[in-house]
């Protein structure tokens, strides 16, 4: 290289750039191969906060990292670029820490066109006070030669194109934002009162992520006893109570359900019991859906009422938070008087 450092700077720049349109081609590789993990059935559905979107190094940063700031003691004279496994960066931000260790495994096992390696990771504790930014797993992808445009580099040359990929929870992400911004590119001692802060601030927020991990698995057991029980309802309605009384899981009305479902605390009924009283009455409830039309008609947990309505009328009349012509409509469907006073 140059010896005058701005001429050292100049011919690193220039080397950077011959790179970058391959650096922007395996960024948008690696994008489009995680969003195909996300939309794959094993990471579940809406727990995506921000999806990949990656980004390139900025000039002044490899300067910075190069000549001012290097992470790595040895660094090669000849081909500096190659201690940088961050020049092209991706970002993905779920809501739990589960999450974030799901799809990072996720990635990992992906290994058709990546050698992956977990670099930093949310177990580890920080040597370094003032790395805020860095709360949140990170793993450097090495292109494989079954990457297209890479078919024809040999295994040195495609170790130049390393992606780093972080994966943070949505707390973890606010907090980095907030305290990279202030903290790490600014002129801050490790012993401030603004760096005492954060760091207690951090760790409050790592309890505070272990909580909603927590408050997601009690939410998914929840979820999951619902599913079970209206596929249940559904099931033994189509098999049972004839055609008006058919359903299908696409039609299911998930916040009608889930409040209906919450309301009359569907834990306290066996699913035996509720199939032994509308097999008692199914005459009666077939010949009801002749004259009961309503958008509820169209709700397997119509059939749940229905099931209220033969046990336990004066519970299903006081829980009762909508319209009330909907309930006596469906009660003098079946042939019951309704009064609520």
């Amino acid at each position: 290289m140059a010896d005058n450092q701005y001429e050292r700077e100049r011919a690193l720049l220039e080397s950077y750039e011959l790179e970058k349109d391959w650096l922007h081609l395996w960024g948008q590789f690696v994008d489009n191969k995680i969003n195909e993990i996300l939309h794959s059935g094993q990471f579940p559905k809406n727990r995506t906060q921000i999806f990949p979107l990656y980004r390139i190094k900025p000039d002044e940063s490899v300067i910075r990292r190069i000549f001012f700031f290097p992470t790595k003691k040895n660094i090669d004279l000849d081909y500096p670029l190659k201690s940088l496994d961050d020049k092209v960066g991706t970002r993905i931000v779920v809501n739990s820490l589960a999450e974030v260790n799901l799809l990072a495994r996720l990635i990992k096992g992906n290994n058709k066109f990546w050698s992956a390696r977990i670099s930093r990771n949310l177990q580890k504790r920080l040597k370094a006070p003032k790395e805020f930014d860095y709360q949140s797993v990170h793993i450097t992808l090495t292109p494989k030669n079954t990457v297209p445009f890479f078919k024809d580099l040999n295994g040195s040359e495609r170790s130049c194109y390393i992606c780093e990929v972080q994966i943070r929870t949505l707390l973890q992400h606010a907090f980095a934002e907030i305290a990279h911004d202030t903290i790490y590119k600014g002129a801050y001692s490790i012993e401030s009162e603004l760096v005492r802060l954060l760091s207690r601030s951090m760790a409050l927020m790592e309890v505070t992520d272990e909580h909603f991990e927590k408050a997601y698995k009690l939410m998914e057991s929840e979820e999951i006893y619902e599913k079970v029980f209206i596929n249940h309802l559904i099931k033994f309605s189509n098999e049972n109570l004839g055609p008006e009384f058919s359903f299908e899981h696409k039609s299911v009305d998930s916040d009608l359900t889930t409040k209906l479902f919450a309301d009359f605390q569907i834990r306290n009924f066996e699913t035996q019991d509720v199939d032994k009283v509308l097999l008692a009455h199914a005459q009666d409830i077939r010949k009801a859906s002749g004259y009961y039309k309503s958008y509820l008609a169209s709700q397997p947990v119509i059939v749940l009422l229905i099931f209220l309505i033969y046990t336990n009328p004066y519970l299903l009349q006081e829980k009762w938070d909508f319209e009330e012509c909907i309930l006596s409509d469906l009660f003098l469907s079946l042939g019951f008087s309704y009064d609520r006073n």
